[in-house]
């Protein structure tokens, strides 16, 4: 059974290694193995608490990198491994992702990927995917989530919105 819950995140920035899927199936986890080698490199832009990466992202766009899904039935796009970090960080040769904030339908990956259930769900619920789907790995715990940018339907349509405002 999927475990979900509605949740609102802050703008945050991710720092790593940036990728594209026209590089071939391995490139993600080329990715991930070039972040996990060279984190020293990017140590004093990461966030922490308590000595813990604050989060770990796998993030996904389309090619124009403005945090939209990706293109060709979830298929192609960019993607960035890498850790939250201070905004306005930089780091020769490593790419920062900033995140607007939004609203999520975080997914618990405890029993497998649910990538296709989650977007199920999001129809379900009568929601639509506003963006890119983001992985996010939690430090403290070692748990994985998907967190799926929502937005909820305009109940009033245009013309009673604005009548209200």
């Amino acid at each position: 059974m999927l475990k979900y819950e509605i949740v609102e995140k802050e703008a945050f920035s991710v720092i790593g290694r940036e990728g594209s899927t026209e590089e071939g199936t391995t490139v993600i986890r080329r990715l991930w193995t070039e972040l996990q080698e060279n984190l020293r490199d990017i140590a004093p832009v990461v966030l922490q608490k308590d000595g813990k990466l604050l989060g770990i992202w796998g993030l996904m766009s389309d090619f124009s990198r403005s945090n939209k899904p990706w293109e060709d039935n979830f298929t192609k796009g960019l993607y960035l491994a890498g850790v939250e970090c201070k905004p306005g960080s930089f780091a020769k040769g490593w790419k920062v992702w900033d995140i607007p904030a939004a609203t999520y339908l975080k997914v618990d990956c405890e029993d497998g990927y649910p990538f296709r259930e989650g977007l199920q769900r999001i129809e379900m619920m009568g929601l639509r995917l506003s963006g890119a789907v983001l992985d996010f790995t939690d430090p403290v715990t070692q748990k994985n989530y998907l967190f799926y940018p929502v937005e909820f339907p305009d109940l009033y349509g245009e013309e009673e919105a604005e009548k209200q405002a």
